[in-house]
C-alpha cells in the first residue's frame, strides 16, 4: 500500500486503539493507532514544553506556545492568548471612596483643590494593598481618610501634599499599615516676593521638599530698600510649622551678599511659627541676630543677595 499524506483527522468510531483517517485522495480511509495519532499531533502542534492546543475557528486546531513567567491566559479577540495581568487602576480629582474590589492603584489629582480619598473598611479587605499617588504639581493637600475610626499606622487618617508623593498601605483586618512611603525631591522654580528691598530685580527662586521640610533658594538684586520689615516669601501654599517643630523664632539658613549697608558681620534668615515668609536678622557686636531687621538697615541699592533656608512645613508628614 502506498504511503499517504494525512491532511485531515476524523474520528468515525468509538475511541479505542485506532482511528480512521481519510487519505489525501478523498476516497480511501486508513486506520491509525492511538500512538500514530499522538505522533501526528505532536509533530504538527507541539513544538516545545508547555505548548497547548485550542480551537481557533470551529473545529480548526491551533497551537498556543508557552508564555513568559507571570503571564496569564485571557481571551483576546475570541481566542486564548498570553497577557500580562492588569492592575486595577483609577485616577480621581475629587472626593472619592476607594473601592474594596475595583481599585488597587489610585492616582489622585488635586489641581482643582484639596479633597479626601477614603479607604474602605479594613475589615472587609484583609491583606489588600493600595498604592496611592498625588500626581499634580500643586501644593493642594489630599487627605487619606479611613472608615469607622480605623487608623493608618496608629493615626486616624494622613495626608499627601506634593507631586509624586506615594503611599502604599495594607489592611491587617482591623486597621491600615503603611508599607512604604515615597516623598520625591523635585526642584521647582518660583518667584519669591521680596519685601522692603525696593524694586528688586533679577529675582529667582527654587524650592524642593526634603521629608517634612522645604528647602528654599532665593537670589535677587536689591532696589532702594525701605524702612519696613525685610522679607522673602515662601512658595505659595507653604506655611511654616507650629509648636513642636518651630517653638520660637530661629535661624534657618545662610545669606551671602556682595556687601552690606551697615556693619553686620552675619546676615541671617529667620523663621517663626505659621508664616509664609522668611525674615532677616543681622548680627553685630551690638545687635542680636534674632532681631528682625528693616530693609534699609540691611541692604543698599544694587546689592546682590543669595539666600538658602530650610523650613519645617505645616501639614507635611514623614
Amino acid at each position: 500500500m502506498a504511503n499517504k499524506t494525512i491532511t485531515e483527522l476524523q474520528l468515525i468510531s468509538s475511541v479505542d486503539d485506532g482511528l480512521n483517517i481519510p487519505g489525501d485522495d478523498g476516497i480511501q480511509s486508513y486506520r491509525a493507532t492511538a500512538s500514530q495519532f499522538y505522533d501526528y499531533i505532536k509533530s504538527k502542534f507541539l513544538g516545545a514544553t508547555g505548548d497547548m492546543i485550542y480551537s481557533s475557528s470551529g473545529t480548526t486546531p491551533a497551537k498556543l506556545a508557552i508564555g513568559s513567567p507571570s503571564q496569564i491566559i485571557q481571551p483576546v479577540s475570541g481566542v486564548p492568548a498570553w497577557t500580562w495581568p492588569m492592575t486595577p487602576y483609577t485616577s480621581q480629582n475629587t472626593t472619592y471612596g476607594i473601592s474594596a474590589t475595583a481599585d488597587k492603584v489610585v492616582d489622585l489629582d488635586a489641581t482643582s483643590g484639596t479633597f479626601t480619598a477614603t479607604l474602605p473598611t479594613a475589615a472587609s479587605v484583609t491583606g489588600k494593598i493600595y498604592v496611592l499617588t498625588k500626581i499634580d504639581s500643586t501644593l493642594n493637600s489630599i487627605t487619606i481618610a479611613t472608615t469607622s475610626s480605623q487608623t493608618i499606622n496608629g493615626i486616624v487618617g494622613t495626608v499627601i501634599n506634593t507631586q509624586g508623593e506615594t503611599l502604599v498601605v495594607r489592611s491587617n483586618g482591623s486597621n491600615w499599615q503603611i508599607l512604604y512611603k515615597y516623598i520625591p525631591s523635585i526642584r521647582t522654580a518660583y518667584t519669591p516676593t521680596m519685601t522692603s528691598f525696593g524694586t528688586a530685580s533679577s529675582v529667582t527662586g527654587f524650592w524642593w521638599r526634603d521629608g517634612d521640610e522645604v528647602v528654599i533658594e532665593q537670589r535677587f538684586t536689591s532696589g532702594t530698600p525701605t524702612g519696613v520689615e525685610a522679607r522673602g516669601s515662601l512658595p505659595s501654599g507653604i506655611t511654616s510649622a507650629g509648636a513642636g517643630r518651630i517653638d520660637f523664632i530661629q535661624p534657618c539658613g545662610i545669606v551671602a551678599s556682595t556687601g552690606f549697608a551697615s556693619t553686620f558681620f552675619q546676615f541671617i534668615p529667620l523663621i517663626e511659627q505659621g508664616v509664609g515668609y522668611l525674615t532677616f536678622g543681622g548680627q553685630t557686636s551690638t545687635n542680636g541676630g534674632l532681631n528682625k531687621q528693616l530693609g534699609n538697615v540691611l541692604a543698599s541699592n544694587g546689592q546682590v543677595f543669595y539666600v538658602k533656608a530650610r523650613v519645617p512645613v505645616a501639614g507635611w508628614l514623614l
